[in-house]
């Protein structure tokens, strides 16, 4: 890192020390204060005079750090904080000089330490557990680890620290750093059990939906610390067992929505969201991250409800810190959620349900997101996500309305998103396909993002005659989809859980069975729906 040290401003530029480091595509800046801020705002320039600068964004007094995306690796940049102090006085930092990609040409930042989380865990013999290493500092050049077992004939690790329980016992897993050899461990107990519970019997043909589909096929997963997270929990084994054979890509239900990852405003928690990614990666699949924007109000952070600096810059630092740390881990986004009014409710204008981002920004925010999202990564597939928008009515008409408005206005996005929570007899198949095909038709990618075909509204329980209705149900919507959506722009299909029991609409009194397997993981016939239309029969 090159620093500059420019007289600019006014005499008081003393009071506020920036720094600036470079990174691949991004350069973080860091700042120390004398006093107090009411106020500070982020200006850049490609040289030394500060008469040209622009302003990237307006931040709270009491930020300290900020990251611009809208970089070129190999680039020199200048960058001062105008700020206001708490009596109303005026300054300029000092400039700040480096160069995006390879960290700026500097100095690698050397690894102090590390921590291992959990430092304590207990798993039965054929489960797994993950560990995450958590290197210090956070910004270290080089957070490359080594994972060993102290006793593999109790419990084995890999390389991205998953570990598997072999037999009963006790085995220290420690995590070395490749940069100066810094070491941490967590304590394993493997309890005694039974053996792995085994692959449930394949539906005839012995392949699995990956191995038919022309196209990414999905499944919604727990995750972290929920209730039967696939990565760590008393069914995460079957669990695997019966996703790995089947899905290339995961999707996490909860653990990537806003609340999750951003909980306050300086704070970002990817640790769960972490876990999950090793263990798609580490098994081959894909993941699609979901959501950047929603408004369930249990979802959005507490300091955005009534946030009253600079609305737009805080959430463009959410959308491109979020993406930023995935960049090159997922394969694409879910960017806005649920941003469309249902029929016949009320709108704040385009279409737009009210909410604290459509009233703070009206139809903007939308557009923002997905610019920001771009700036941060420029090869990950951005969506927007909703429901009931198959059903071909004001909501669809809605929804087309906003895409055509997006492309007139060059925001960039890949494509929109289907939910497709459907019921065994509405929408219809029609109207579905209506739907599709007019996405389809303006050149976007379409994604089945979230379907499940609910059955309570017809049935009491899964007779033969509903799993037999239910299977046709599958079969037409995917064979809906790949009659209207052309090959190049078809972004997968994902099934909105694993098992019945754990699906989001089957409620304590209202049973629901709506997936592709059943209370004891078993596929159902809406398995081989899904398959037979695959295979175009």
């Amino acid at each position: 890192m090159f620093l500059a040290m420019l007289g600019v401003g006014s005499a008081r530029a003393a009071d506020v020390s920036l720094s600036a480091t470079g990174g691949d595509g991004r350069i973080d800046l860091s700042w120390t204060v004398n006093g107090n801020l009411r106020g500070a705002q982020v200006m850049r320039d490609t040289d030394a005079n500060p008469s040209g600068r622009q302003r990237l964004a307006i931040l709270p007094g009491k930020v300290r750090n900020y990251t611009d995306n809208s970089v070129t690796n190999g680039r020199q940049y200048w960058y001062w904080i105008k700020y206001t102090d708490t009596s109303g006085s005026t300054g300029n930092s000092n400039a700040a000089n480096t160069k995006a990609g390879d960290n700026g040409g500097t100095q690698p930042i050397a690894v102090t330490g590390v921590t291992v989380t959990p430092a304590n865990t207990a798993l039965s013999v054929g489960s797994t557990a993950s560990l995450t290493a958590r290197i210090q500092p956070s910004n270290a050049s080089n957070k490359n680890v080594n994972w060993r077992s102290s006793n593999t004939g109790v419990a084995t690790v890999n390389s991205n620290g998953m570990v598997t329980g072999v037999s009963a016992g006790n085995a220290n897993i420690t995590a070395t750093t490749a940069d100066g050899g810094r070491t941490a461990s967590s304590a394993i107990k493997v309890l005694a059990g039974p053996a792995p519970t085994p692959a449930p019997t394949p539906v005839p043909g012995g392949t699995g939906l990956k191995d038919l589909a022309p196209f990414p096929v999905g499944v919604a997963v727990n995750a972290g610390n929920e209730n039967n997270s696939i990565v760590s929990s008393g069914t995460s084994a079957r669990q695997q067992a019966v996703v790995f054979p089947n899905f290339d890509q995961m999707t996490a239900g909860n653990i990537m929505k806003m609340s999750y990852l951003h909980p306050s405003e300086n704070s970002f928690t990817y640790n769960q969201a972490d876990e999950l990614v090793s263990l798609a990666r580490s098994h081959g699949l894909n993941i699609h991250a979901h959501t950047l924007i929603w408004h369930a109000d249990y979802q959005v952070p507490g300091f955005m409800k009534n946030y009253s600096g600079d609305f737009a810059a805080m959430l463009k630092n959410h959308v491109q810190s979020i993406v930023t740390h995935f960049k090159g881990k997922v394969v694409s986004w879910d960017v806005v959620n649920e941003a469309l009014a249902d029929d016949g409710e009320g709108t704040v204008g385009n279409g737009l349900r009210s909410t604290v981002f459509s009233q703070k920004m009206g139809l903007n925010f939308i557009d923002q997101a997905f610019i920001n999202a771009r700036a941060a990564d420029a090869n990950v597939d951005l969506f927007y996500n909703d429901y009931n928008t198959e059903a071909n009515g004001q909501k669809t008409r809605n929804l087309v309305a906003l895409v055509d408005g997006m492309r007139s206005r060059g925001v960039p996005f890949t494509g929109v998103g289907f939910q497709m929570h459907v019921s065994i007899d509405w929408p219809s198949i029609g109207a579905i396909e209506a739907s599709m095909k007019a996405i389809a038709d303006r050149g976007l990618k379409v994604k089945i993002s979230e379907l499940d075909v609910g059955m309570r509204n017809a049935y009491s329980s899964l007779t033969a005659e509903a799993a037999a209705r239910q299977k046709q149900r599958y079969h037409d919507i995917v064979a809906a989809y790949m009659r209207v959506v052309p090959p190049a722009q078809r972004a997968g299909i994902t099934v909105w859980g694993v098992w019945d029991t754990d699906s989001w609409i089957n409620q304590p009194g209202k049973p629901d069975w709506p997936l592709l397997f059943d209370a004891n993981f078993q596929p159902k016939p809406a398995m081989q729906g899904f398959k037979d239309a695959l295979a175009g029969k």
